[in-house]
Formats: C-alpha cells, structure tokens, sequence
C-alpha cells in the first residue's frame, strides 16, 4: 500500500483518539470509533444487507443472541462477526462470548471474528469450521497506529477486509 493510506490511518487514529472522552458507554463507543472503523475500511454502515447491527446470534441465552454487528456477503453468509466493548472495559475476558456468537449456527460460516472497545481491535479467526483461535492473530491499537507503528501488513491485511465482498 502507499504511504498514504498510512497517513489516512494515522489521522483516523489521531481524530478517534481526540473524541474519546466522549465515549461514555458502549453505544457512544460504537458510534464514535468502531461504525467510523468500518467506514474507513469501506463499508457502507447504513447498508444492512451487508452491515447488520444487532446481527441474529441465534443464542437466546448470550446477551440476547446478539452480535453488535456482523458483516455480510452479497449472498447473505455472514463473512465477520464484531463484539464491542465500551472504551473503558479491557477485552481479555470477553473472547469467549464472540467465540459464542462465532460458534452459533447462524454465524458459522464467518471466518474472521473482531473484539473491539474501540482503542483496541483484537482479530480472531475460525480455522476450517472449528472455534476461533484462543488468542488473536492481530491486535490494532489506536494510540499505536496514530504513532505511526502500523507496517505494511497491517495496512494491507485492513485493506483486504473489505475484497470479501
């Protein structure tokens, strides 16, 4: 990628970090710094065929079944699922329940799960049809990116997330 998409994402980063303190709860989260993430990656957050919030789990008994967002192909199979923390609350003890969404019928076919307080974007994947991996593969920090600590994999592996389509 070119040096100025990194220079896109370190503004993006500069821009969300100075907000911050605005998030008080997880909706304010979600809608300060992770639907602004999706848009940067060009997804098209009013788009509720593929950019579902609130996505059916089909697990009545996690948080009423529901994902906070799951990404979708032009067919309808869900490609990534999204669980969102408020900014304040540390993500190592909230893998398992988009492990739970992940291993729910209707989410099964999404490879690529995202755990996000919307500082940090932890990546996990599904291998073959089995549970997501214990620990992710990619974790994205904001105050990192906006640092310039962001390398070309990084940025390309982002760029690739939206060519699901």
């Amino acid at each position: 990628m070119s040096g100025s998409r990194d220079k896109d994402w370190r503004a993006f980063a500069e821009e969300r970090l100075d907000k911050v303190s605005e998030w008080a709860n997880e909706e304010q989260t979600k809608l300060g710094a992770i639907v602004p993430f999706f848009q940067m990656l060009g997804y098209d957050a009013a788009n509720q065929r593929t950019f579902r919030a609130e996505a059916a789990a089909g697990i009545a008994q996690v948080s009423g079944g529901r994902a906070d967002f799951a990404i979708y192909n032009a067919e309808g199979q869900p490609l990534i699922v999204v669980e969102c923390k408020s900014s304040d609350v540390a993500l190592d003890r909230h893998a398992s329940q988009l492990a739970r969404y992940m291993q729910s019928e209707a989410m099964k076919p999404a490879s690529l799960g995202i755990l996000t307080n919307g500082l940090e974007f932890e990546f996990y994947e599904r291998k073959k049809s089995g549970p997501i991996s214990d620990t992710p593969f990619l974790t994205l920090k904001l105050g990192n990116i906006r640092a310039g600590e962001m390398d070309a994999d990084d940025e390309g592996f982002l760029s690739a997330l939206n060519e699901t389509e």
